[in-house]
């Protein structure tokens, strides 16, 4: 983890930047306010706690607005690559790598086409259901990667609809920042017939 005043620093600047650039695409929720901070930043922090010693390289599938990824890259300083669809979007979380020196690297792809990243740490916040990012994980993820996935309480359903596809070892755990939210994470992940 960075020095915590210059963490500090970063996401105030890149909050400021998220309000701004809210205003005329949607990157969350119009007229969040003060529940931005508590239901995003903090959201995304919950990842920190969980990632191996030895990252090096996370990728965020479906960044949006910067939530996760962007975050934990300002505020852990470990290589991100961020991979989002939209084109609007992808402008602002270039601007806000500019205006927050955060070490990331922004993908105008589709994270299911994407060249495989080889990643150590695979990231999701509300992009798909589990079996979906799954293989999405698989793609970009090295073999003994670790996925990090935000899921509520209520979409445990999904655990055992990929294991229709999958082997995994999944860890539940609370959301610190959302008493209804989850983080899961996924280790060991192998198709059946691999």
């Amino acid at each position: 983890m960075l020095a915590s005043t210059a963490v500090e620093a970063r996401l105030a600047a890149y909050l400021r930047l998220l309000e701004t650039w809210n205003s005329r695409i949607n990157l969350v929720g119009r007229g969040e306010g003060a529940g931005l901070i508590q239901r995003h930043l903090l959201d995304s922090l919950a990842v920190v706690p969980l990632l191996p010693a030895s990252a090096t390289r996370i990728v965020d599938l479906g960044a949006g607005g910067g939530f996760p990824g962007l975050v934990v890259a300002i505020a852990t300083g470990i290589a991100t690559h961020l991979i989002e669809r939209d084109q609007r979007k992808c402008a602002f979380l270039r601007e806000a790598r500019r205006q927050t020196d955060a070490p990331v690297e922004v993908h105008q792809a589709d994270f299911s086409t994407l060249p495989a990243l080889a990643a150590d740490v695979v990231l999701s916040r509300a992009t798909a259901r589990l079996p979906g990012l799954l293989d999405a994980a698989a793609r970009h993820a090295r073999k003994g990667g670790t996925m990090l996935f935000h899921k509520s309480e209520a979409q445990t359903a999904e655990i055992e609809a990929a294991r229709a596809g999958w082997r995994f070892r999944v860890q539940d755990f609370a959301n610190p920042a959302d008493r209804r939210g989850r983080v899961w994470r996924i280790t060991e992940l192998r198709r059946h017939h691999d």
